[in-house]
Formats: structure tokens, sequence, C-alpha cells
């Protein structure tokens, strides 16, 4: 993984069509420009799973967040999974085809960026954008990896829970250290100041810029609410 920024991304040729002639292989290709000026205050973003941890969070909040005085607190959402059933998010990822013609019936790409595979930004021409530079991983990995791509500082993962899911926890692992100037915060479902659960993966507490956070501290720490 490398670090990389939009600030610096003009846009990418992805391969449209491909066709054998002469038994030699030709691709025909479209360039596809960086349709995106991700203009953010705060340099605060919020990534959100489909963890149990989420449960009783009141992330309908962060849909209408003013971000306190002059929106200095305000964070970006970036959503995966059913998040997109949930709230308006400013970002969301999927590769899911059923989540992503949901998203086309229900009009939610006219209000979200919605961030997908080459492949599926060729099935649904004018829906979606494409993942930059083509990134693979997993929804949640590519969430954190967009906002960290978008120039935030600060995120936050609320929802993701991936004790048990190592290849996750492997990429995410990476994009902390590929990061190193971005402090990661992973949001517990503890209530109390420093009462956490028991969902963050050990790999994570490794890393420099990680930490963690109870959900009060968090409604505090960002003015949700």
């Amino acid at each position: 993984m490398q670090e990389l920024y939009r600030k610096d991304y003009e846009g990418e040729f992805i391969v449209t069509k491909s066709v054998i002639r002469g038994g030699k292989k030709h691709q025909e290709k479209e360039w596809i420009a960086n349709p995106i000026q991700n203009q953010h205050i705060s340099g605060r973003a919020v990534c959100i799973a489909d963890g149990d941890s989420r449960a009783n969070f009141p992330i309908h909040h962060l849909q209408d967040h003013k971000g306190g005085l002059l929106g200095k607190l305000r964070v970006q959402t970036y959503g995966t999974g059913r998040v997109a059933d949930e709230i308006i998010c400013n970002f969301y990822v999927s590769r899911n085809q059923s989540a992503l013609e949901k998203c086309i019936e229900t009009q939610y790409t006219i209000h979200t960026a919605c961030y997908t595979s080459t492949s599926n930004c060729l099935k649904y021409p004018g829906e979606f954008y494409l993942t930059p530079y083509k990134t693979l991983g997993s929804d949640q990995l590519l969430a954190a990896w967009i906002a960290c791509f978008d120039g935030h500082k600060e995120i936050f993962f609320i929802g993701y829970d991936y004790i048990d899911d190592q290849p996750t926890v492997d990429e995410i692992t990476d994009l902390m250290n590929t990061y190193k100037g971005t402090k990661f915060t992973r949001v517990s479902s503890g209530v109390k100041t420093n009462q956490f659960d028991n969902q963050t993966p050990e790999d994570w507490k490794w890393c420099t810029n990680f930490s963690e956070m109870s959900y009060t501290q968090w409604i505090s720490y960002c003015d949700i609410g």
C-alpha cells in the first residue's frame, strides 16, 4: 500500500472492452477524470461499518451534524454495508450487487458519492464512482482508505468489530502503518470514560497512531447530538 492523496490525483484509465484479434489481446480504454474535489474544514472523518458495537450509537445524528461553532468540528461520513439503510452518508462504499441496485432504486446515489469497482461502474453507467487507483480490499478498508486519500487527519471507526477477522485486521493495520501522519481511533461501545469493549484487535493497539475512545467520549469530542 502507498500513501496517496486526492490532491495529486487527476484520474486514470479503465479497460472498457477486451477483444482477441489475430491471436492477440487488444484492450479499449477510457480516461476517467477525478470527479470529486473534497473540501473539509475539520479534517475529521468517521467510517461506519455493521459491527454490533454500534447498535446503540445515534448515527442518525451524523447526517445533520453541524460541528459546533462555524462547523469546525464537523465530520464527514464514509459508510459501508447496511449503513445506507439508516443515514445518508457523504460517501458510501460497496461492491455488493444487491446493495448497489438498492442505492439506485432508492435514489441514494443522488445524495451520496457511492464508490465501487470498475466492473460495477461499467454495469451501471453514471451511477457510481470508481474507487481511485482501483484499490482492492474489503469495503471497510476501502472506506477508511478513501478517507485517508481525501486528506483527513483524524479518522474514527464505528462498528469496526474485527477481532475474529484476521484478513481485515491485517489490511487496516497496513493502512495505519502507511498513513502514519493520520490519527485513527476506534470508538468503543463502552459508555464510561476509558471503558472499552473487547472488540479492538491487538494488532491495532501496537500502531503508534491508533487509540480507543468510549462512546460518550467521542460524542463530546466531536460535538455529536
